[in-house]
């Protein structure tokens, strides 16, 4: 079931045509988030190259997930922008 609530959205230029890309990472230049990238929120609607689209920075909205994610998973952006689980990982703190 699809959720969205209150957040922070900011308005990106489409790099390129983002229409079958709804819900999925993006860079704040408005082109598709794949992994080692900065991320810059979920598109959350369908622009066309150099259309404006609206993409979700802080808060609740669905995304597109390569296989099932569970409560407390890491996830990543592939390179279509689609979230896949880290496997492994090492998390730093200090």
């Amino acid at each position: 079931m699809a959720t969205s609530n209150q957040g922070m959205d900011y308005t990106i230029v489409a790099g390129a045509d983002l229409s079958a890309s709804q819900y999925c990472a993006v860079t704040m230049a408005g082109a598709i988030a794949a992994t080692g990238q900065t991320f810059g929120g979920i598109i959350r609607n369908k622009p066309l190259a150099g259309e404006h689209g609206a993409a979700r920075m802080v808060g609740v909205t669905p995304f597109r997930a390569g296989n099932a994610v569970a409560v407390g998973d890491y996830i990543t952006p592939t390179t279509s922008g689609i979230y896949s689980l880290i496997v492994s990982h090492v998390i730093h703190s200090g």
